[in-house]
């Protein structure tokens, strides 16, 4: 069975991290919260600890938390392509679907 973790991007440097999501599939973010949008250094963070480039985790987003996120898409888009996203919101759904077709 696969291990999943849902990691707050405030913990993504807390010491014991790298012990709790060995051999996991990493997702960076927060459901609910928009003040915990991952940033492109903290899954650069997990991907020196898991060898692999965290899934990004959205919540519902306001419009200003919604700009935060077009930017980290950019940068996963120029970085990492292919950047692995749960949307949880339709706005950045349509986002998505406009911009990175």
């Amino acid at each position: 069975m696969e291990k999943a973790i849902i990691l707050s991007p405030f913990l993504v440097n807390s010491p014991g991290t790298s012990e709790l999501i060995k051999g996991a599939t990493v997702y960076v973010g927060d459901e609910f919260c928009i003040h915990k949008q991952p940033s492109f250094s903290d899954c650069l963070a997990v991907e020196k600890l898991t060898e692999k480039f965290p899934v990004l985790l959205s919540g519902l987003l306001t419009e200003s938390a919604l700009k935060g996120y077009a930017r980290l898409l950019a940068e996963c888009a120029k970085k990492r392509p292919g950047a692995e996203v749960v949307i949880n919101d339709i706005g950045l759904l349509r986002f998505i679907d406009k911009n990175y077709r």
